[in-house]
């Protein structure tokens, strides 16, 4: 019996998927949260300096999971998203393969 994953699996594509969206979550949250901050704060008024200050500012005074605020509301969002986005992928790349073969075959 073969070992490994099966590649042509609809499971491996969610799984991959909802691993893409994970991984984009744990990368993109963390600025977005320092822009967020950015963005919000009063017009006139400097709460924060730069990015780099919000940042600083944010770790030391609401601790380091503050930059994951929002983050599970973003995964639930980009993960479907992401699994239609697989899954269409992997669908056009069989058609397109079937089609490939039929012309050489013929």
């Amino acid at each position: 019996a073969a070992r490994g994953v099966d590649t042509s699996a609809v499971s491996t594509h969610i799984g991959c998927a909802l691993g893409s969206a994970a991984v984009s979550t744990l990368c993109v949250s963390p600025v977005d949260v320092v822009r967020t901050r950015l963005y919000n704060q009063p017009v006139g008024s400097q709460w924060y300096a730069s990015g780099v200050d919000a940042a600083l500012q944010l770790a030391r005074t609401e601790g380091p999971f503050a930059f994951y605020k929002g983050a599970l509301s973003h995964y639930l969002r980009l993960g479907p998203h992401m699994v239609l986005v697989f899954g269409f992928l992997e669908q056009l790349k069989s058609f397109r393969a079937r089609a490939v073969s039929r012309k050489c075959g013929s």
